[in-house]
């Protein structure tokens, strides 16, 4: 009878072992999984920073790319105006040209053909002052339209960094959540033995118990 007491009294011992240490292992594993749940919200808030800074990124670039539309266009139209106003001179100075050339030959009256000169002088001196006006603000032009492509091409490089750096949290969080995944399955593994090992202790315990009172 007492070979059947001290028996049984080690195998509820050996059980109460398993289930202290089961329940120290768990709740070991549930500190881990809690750390990398924490980890894993810290990486999604991270990347939902990220996101917002790139969104508003982008509709810096939007602005700027509609800026730099619009300066490519004005200056366009300037250089038209200028190609024009050439153009205009071009016809004047033949207009003097031909005049000078009849006064020369005396086929033009040189008191006419004087003041029709001037006035084309005139005229021609206008226009280039047009002319240097415009061309200072195709010059200006060219400047804005070189800082908003640095402009640009620093933003862009900016949301690739962004996006790099998302890349890397998105790499760290999928990680986490494998090795996070590995935990709980092992927990869930862990129990599954410590269930079956417990009722097979319970069992040899209880039948421990029904001989020893058979002996009696």
């Amino acid at each position: 009878m007492k070979k059947y007491n001290v028996l049984t009294i080690s195998i509820l011992i050996l059980a109460l072992s398993m289930l202290v240490l089961s329940g120290c292992a768990s709740k070991k594993q549930i500190a881990v999984i809690d750390d990398q749940k924490a980890e894993i919200n810290k990486a999604n808030s991270e990347i939902a920073d990220l996101n917002a800074k790139i969104k508003d990124l982008n509709s810096t670039i939007s602005n700027t790319e509609s800026k730099l539309s619009d300066a490519a266009s004005e200056r366009r139209k300037l250089s038209n105006s200028i190609n024009s106003l050439k153009s205009q001179i071009s016809m004047l100075e033949r207009e003097k040209s031909g005049l000078e050339t009849k006064v020369a030959e005396g086929t033009e009256s040189l008191e006419k053909s004087t003041k029709r000169i001037a006035s084309l002088n005139s005229q021609i001196k206008t226009l280039n002052n047009d002319i240097s006006e415009q061309e200072a603000l195709v010059s200006a032009k060219d400047e804005e339209i070189a800082t908003l492509e640095r402009s640009l091409a620093q933003l862009n490089s900016e949301i690739s960094n962004l996006n790099g750096q998302i890349s890397t949290l998105q790499n760290e969080k999928a990680a986490l959540i494998t090795e996070r995944d590995e935990v709980i399955a092992s927990k869930k593994k862990a129990t599954t033995t410590l269930t079956i090992l417990l009722a097979l202790t319970s069992l040899i315990a209880i039948a421990g118990i029904a001989m020893a009172m058979k002996k009696k």
